[in-house]
């Protein structure tokens, strides 16, 4: 019986310092964790200035102290911030601890980060060291690692304006709806110093093909599926897609839509074969064809509440005249303009078939509410925004946004070149090349400040 008392009172011991333990290490997972997004988020928000990184330290320790608990005592633990460049990698940019930063220390202003806080403590043997007679303690070890998604993307721009943000993110794609993006064909690329943000699943069906050449990344928040012969490969390797990332809600889910009075306009149709110059107000259906025409629009609000706009010609040029102009698509109601259903309605939609080449000279208005934002569909309006043709370029200096909450935008080609002169807030997004290549701007749009917060660096990735 004294036996059987002995090793009952072993297994309690050891159960008791094993609980004990567990907690010491459950809390100070969430001191690792604090202490990693505190020191991004410190990287994130003073990326252009100028200093040391151990403001990051500092940072990360006033929220570590925060965060500790102990109930048996002054908290033991100690961290250090170790600085990447990518991760996982065992080549660190800068080391940071309580006694100062070793390495590159000064502040980033651009590229992406990972901040890695590692925690180290003990954890008292209260009934097993002593019974033993063993040590009367035990080593506790936790980390974290947070992103810092392009540092001094948080500050925004100038005039009231903020850089577009997806889930935090400096991006120049954010594709909002669950049917995600998809890419097909083969022998093509897609180039952006910026992120992609994508709920729903980004889904490979064709033969091949490189995304971001750049640092920057690509947010999936469902799954990377890749069907048949896909060979979607990132370039370089550190630019390889993130998973599992949070839901994207629309980043200018605020912004003020454009309105018009017109009790009708709807049903009207114009068609353009020769240059023309056009004027701001509601067009049904608006087609441009013909041969080596320029188009230009006097600047304004542009409602096209019809089939929408068509471009079918050769060598078509589109351009705006001074103070910019804004295209918005929405549904109609006997006729006139209306906002489509909250359900999802059909409305007016672009299509762009140009059998050679389409020079997209456009520009946004600077002084609206949706300022720097060119193409605006209603946020319910599912139709499509489609590019295609058989020997497609799409070139020019346009730099407004393309806001299309619940719209599909295609891209097709089966030779050609898409150069994009601003980021696109779609619903779905599918490309489709035989052989081609999507650019994106290497500059984001400043977007409405009403628009798009700054929510968070990157989040946590370990």
């Amino acid at each position: 019986m004294a036996l059987l008392f002995v090793v009952l009172t072993g297994f309690a011991a050891l159960t008791i310092d094993a609980g004990i333990g567990y907690d010491t290490s459950r809390n100070d997972q969430d001191v690792a964790d604090a202490a990693a997004l505190a020191a991004s988020y410190w990287i994130y928000q003073n990326g252009s200035a100028t200093g040391s990184l151990t403001g990051a330290y500092t940072a990360a320790e006033g929220v570590a102290n925060l965060d500790c608990i102990n109930p048996a005592g002054p908290c033991t633990n100690a961290f250090s911030l170790t600085v990447y460049s990518t991760y996982p990698s065992s080549s660190a940019v800068a080391t940071i601890t309580s006694g100062g930063c070793t390495g590159s220390c000064t502040l980033p202003s651009s590229s992406d980060l990972y901040v890695k806080a590692a925690v180290t403590d003990t954890s008292q043997k209260y009934l097993a060291g002593p019974m033993s007679g063993g040590d009367n303690a035990f080593p506790v070890l936790a980390n974290a690692v947070a992103e810092v998604d392009n540092p001094s993307g948080g500050t925004g721009g100038g005039g009231g304006t903020q850089q577009l943000q997806c889930g935090g993110h400096a991006a120049v794609v954010c594709v909002l709806g669950p049917n995600g993006m998809t890419v097909a064909g083969s022998n093509f690329n897609i180039n952006s110093p910026y992120s992609f943000y994508i709920n729903g699943n980004l889904t490979c069906n064709g033969g091949g093909g490189n995304m971001n050449t750049s640092p920057a990344k690509t947010y999936i928040e469902g799954s990377l599926i890749k069907q048949g012969s896909c060979g979607l490969n990132w370039n370089p390797q550190s630019a390889n897609p993130v998973t599992g990332s949070a839901l994207l809600t629309d980043p200018l889910a605020s912004m003020t839509l454009p309105t018009t009075t017109a009790t009708s306009g709807c049903s009207s149709t114009a068609t353009y074969s020769t240059s023309t110059t056009l004027n701001p107000g509601v067009y049904g259906s608006l087609t441009l064809s013909g041969m080596n025409q320029t188009v230009t629009l006097n600047s304004g609000t542009y409602i096209f509440c019809g089939s929408g706009l068509s471009i079918s010609g050769a060598s078509v040029t589109v351009a705006s005249a001074t103070g910019g102009v804004v295209l918005y698509f929405e549904c109609q109601s006997g006729g006139a303009p209306a906002a489509c259903s909250t359900s999802g309605q059909t409305g007016a939609g672009i299509s762009v078939s140009s059998s050679s080449s389409l020079t997209w000279n456009l520009q946004p208005e600077t002084s609206a509410s949706w300022e720097n934002v060119l193409i605006i569909f209603d946020r319910h309006n599912t139709g499509t925004i489609l590019f295609t043709s058989a020997a497609q370029n799409v070139t020019g200096s346009g730099t407004g946004a393309i806001y299309a909450a619940d719209a599909t935008y295609t891209m097709q080609a089966s030779s050609g070149n898409f150069t994009l002169g601003a980021p696109i807030i779609v619903g779905s997004l599918d490309f489709a090349s035989s052989s081609g290549n999507f650019t994106f701007p290497t500059t984001i749009v400043q977007v409405p400040s009403g628009g798009s917060t700054t929510t968070s660096p990157g989040g946590l990735v370990h």
